[in-house]
This record gives C-alpha cells, structure tokens and sequence, in this order.
C-alpha cells in the first residue's frame, strides 16, 4: 500500500514538475505600444458583480476590469464603466497611468477556479499620450 502511494506521490510531482509555472498560476502577456510585456505575476479577484484581472513585472503592471461572465465587451469612452484597461508603466509613480478609452475585453473561459481571455484597446494618459495595448490572459487562478 505504501508502494503505491509513493508511486502516486512520485507521478504527481512529476507530472506538476513538467508543468510550466504559467500553466499553473496562469499568465497575461501583452504588447503595449509595439513593446511585449510578460507577467512574472497573474492574479484576479472578484469585486461585486467584476472580475479584475492584474499582471505585474518589475514595477509595471497591466490590469483589465471585465464584468463577472463569459462575453465579448466593448468600451467607448472615459467613464469609470467596465470593462476597462489600465497599463501603469511605473507602480511607485502610479499617476502617469494610462487607461482605455477604446476597444474590448474577450472573457472566454471562467469557472469557480480558472479564468482566460484578451483584450485590445487604446488608452491615453494625463498628458494626452496614447498608446495600443494587446494581450490576452490565460489560466489564471481564481481565488
């Protein structure tokens, strides 16, 4: 019986070894303005009826604010309605922050534990400066 179990044991970690850590914590990858941006975190997390979705690498941070349900959803507008993209370029000096004006949000794949989708949209800053984000987020964990 012990023989067997540590057959399990051993499989099991054999097989999460072979895993990539994105496939278990899940990912969002991005091109913002022609430059590729991948996560080394992926997170979400419910906030009443909206999922918000977050990736973060060395201080930059994208984050996407869809409703709770599978759906295709546009944005028109700087309203503070959902869906909406945020792309923070440094999280130490957040007000230089750019956020969606325009595009979609692709919430494909949502259960009680994994979420996937895309996005696409422009986004605009203080200053007027805007930018192209594209990306897509998959399997991250829901908590």
């Amino acid at each position: 019986m012990k023989k067997r179990h540590f057959l399990f044991a051993f499989a099991l970690a054999g097989s999460l070894l072979a895993c990539e850590v994105s496939d278990l914590l899940g990912s969002l990858t991005a091109t913002i303005d022609g430059e590729s941006f991948t996560s080394d975190v992926a997170t979400a997390k419910r906030e009443g009826d909206y999922l918000i979705i977050g990736g973060y690498n060395d201080g930059t941070a994208v984050l996407v604010s869809v409703p709770d349900s599978i759906g295709n959803y546009n944005m028109t507008g700087l309203t503070d309605t959902v869906p909406k993209v945020v792309f923070i370029p440094d999280t130490a000096m957040s007000d230089n922050s750019y956020f969606s004006f325009e595009g979609y949000v692709n919430l494909d794949e949502l259960s009680s534990s994994r979420l996937s989708g895309s996005f696409s949209a422009k986004a605009v800053n203080t200053d007027q400066d805007t930018i192209d984000l594209n990306g897509e987020f998959k399997n991250i964990l829901m908590p």
